[in-house]
């Protein structure tokens, strides 16, 4: 976790190059991907779910495993065997509330197309007992695709992509490999100097992969765990275009 945090400061601090910039709100439609005047776009923005589609879990391990028989003492009359564990279930919705909340940082100098960080903390609380049973926090590179309406740049179809890694619990990641793959699609407005409110469908992957050789047989082992939430989402920030000081 602490490399991707001293990936974000870095990137934190390139966004602020040493020339000066000057802030303009008006927006130019000068050429379909880019103003003339060579603005810059930073755009924040903060989100979270709100109405959750669908949430599965996928798990297949293959490989060893100590049987002790229902015995409280260990290793005392158990044995090892090598075991095949598939299951999969689709109505995780029945039992957990899923709450998301997204912060987004990007920055570009295409007035549609933008690039930057995704941190997104995803939590399963139990219905019943209301406590966490399972989080997710990921930290993602993401790029974003705007798309005008009615030829207006203030109403918009969005589409994103987001990749990167997650942090869990024990039972969701380990010494393996944890990716965090998403996907949104939605309808975003700007309605005020820059400020913006956006309504989307997304869709998120967490995959735990861990390949490994069995210490009790020969064989590979096998450790998949795939988690998807399929929700409706909102958010709102601001864009600001930034433009370089004429000499």
């Amino acid at each position: 976790m602490q490399k991707y945090l001293i990936y974000s400061i870095y990137f934190i601090q390139f966004i602020f190059p040493a020339k000066i910039f000057s802030q303009e709100i008006k927006d130019s439609t000068a050429r379909w991907w880019k103003n003339k005047d060579d603005a810059w776009y930073i755009s924040v923005a903060l989100g979270l779910n709100l109405n959750s589609i669908e949430i599965s879990r996928e798990f297949n391990y293959s490989g060893e495993y100590f049987n002790n028989y229902g015995s409280q003492f260990g290793n005392s009359g158990g044995s090892w065997e090598w075991k095949n564990i598939y299951e999969k279930r689709n109505n995780y919705t029945d039992t957990f509330n899923l709450r998301v909340m997204q912060y987004d940082l990007l920055i570009s100098p295409f007035r549609r197309v933008h690039f930057g960080l995704n941190y997104s903390f995803n939590l399963l609380v139990e219905k019943f007992a209301e406590y966490t049973q399972e989080y997710f926090i990921c930290i993602n590179g993401k790029l974003e695709y705007q798309h005008p309406l009615f030829n207006n740049e203030d109403f918009y179809l969005f589409g994103t992509l987001t990749l990167g890694n997650y942090q869990s619990d024990e039972f969701n990641e380990g010494p393996g490999r944890e990716t965090a793959l998403g996907f949104t699609a939605g309808l975003g407005h700007v309605f005020w100097k820059g400020f913006f409110y956006r309504i989307y469908l997304a869709d998120m992957n967490l995959f735990y992969r861990n390949y490994s050789e069995s210490r009790v047989f020969n064989k590979k082992q096998t450790d998949e765990i795939d988690w998807r939430f399929l929700y409706l989402g909102f958010d709102i920030g601001r864009r600001y275009k930034l433009v370089p000081d004429k000499e």
